[in-house]
């Protein structure tokens, strides 16, 4: 049963959090977009992934985009919807084919020149040595997306992935940190952890430090795990009450993260208003795999709550 007199006493603490460490200049919609692209299959295997080979009556697959001729096709059509901020995803392991990364660092390049309206380029493309990362940072990537999705013991004791190891997830946020990009890691609330195992998480991205003590992880997409196989469909959905909890622990946890609801927001159901006392400014990615809390609907919530502050 729901402590829901205890449920707000932690939202108000999370709220005053927010406010005391990250302020109140965050509350504009972020108009991010994303493309999916380079490789249509993952061999990682990773339990909550779509991408994954011989998943079982898959709901929605973005387009994907293969040549450089689509990319800037569609990175021109997002600017004009408004989008300043262009992410590249590929369902892949990583970048250690040459040829990959040479054709990864020349959509980069050709983007920036030919669409000047996107301001930052990111890109979420898989494992990354040191090189890559130095060869993302050189082409133009200011922020790389490296979800860490869940704690280590859950990822081990779940064989998460069977292919690559929490270690590889960190030395690649590492990586990527020390090119010279900015960090952006999601996490996913719903998959089947329980709460211990997202205090782990959030525990890892608070100790993930550089040598002056400053986390490295500046923004986290708060993802909740949205079914769209037949294998998710037959997992239990938690509540929005425990979401709600999950997202107040993350920002008292982690006070000067970037926290982003994202990727399946609307399970946040009547406490979706009360998300944007805690968490930071909105992040709009458009419905590429699920669908859920329109622009309008964000739009719409934002105005109301911008007449109390």
């Amino acid at each position: 049963m729901t402590d829901y007199k205890n449920l707000i006493k932690l939202s108000a603490i999370a709220s005053m959090v927010k406010d005391e460490f990250r302020g109140k200049e965050y509350w504009d919609i972020e108009k991010c977009s994303a493309a999916y692209g380079l490789a249509k299959v993952c061999p990682e295997g990773c339990r909550a992934c779509i991408f994954r080979p011989n998943s079982k009556g898959v709901v929605a697959r973005p387009k994907f985009l293969l040549s450089e001729k689509e990319f800037i096709k569609d990175a021109k059509r997002k600017a004009l919807m408004g989008a300043r901020n262009y992410k590249i995803v590929a369902p892949i392991r990583g970048l250690d084919n040459p040829a990959l990364l040479k054709k990864a660092v020349r959509i980069i390049k050709s983007i920036r020149k030919e669409v000047p309206q996107i301001k930052q380029i990111c890109a979420s493309l898989g494992l990354l040595t040191k090189e890559a990362a130095r060869a993302l940072r050189d082409a133009g990537v200011s922020e790389y997306n490296h979800n860490l999705e869940s704690g280590r013991s859950y990822f081990d004791s779940t064989r998460y992935s069977l292919r690559h190891t929490y270690k590889d997830k960190i030395d690649t946020i590492i990586n990527a940190y020390e090119a010279g990009m900015g960090i952006c890691s999601g996490i996913l609330v719903g998959e089947g952890e329980k709460m211990s195992d997202r205090i782990e998480l959030f525990s890892t991205i608070r100790d993930l430090k550089n040598g002056k003590g400053k986390i490295i992880i500046d923004s986290s997409p708060f993802n909740i795990f949205v079914p769209v196989t037949l294998e998710h469909v037959a997992n239990k959905r938690i509540s929005a009450e425990e979401i709600l909890m999950s997202l107040c622990m993350f920002r008292i946890m982690c006070p000067n993260v970037k926290i982003l609801p994202n990727a399946g927001r609307a399970y946040f159901s009547d406490y979706l208003a009360l998300t944007y006392f805690i968490a930071d400014g909105r992040s709009i990615h458009g419905a590429y795999l699920t669908k859920g809390v329109t622009e309008k609907q964000d739009k719409k919530i934002m105005e109301i709550i911008k007449k109390t502050i």
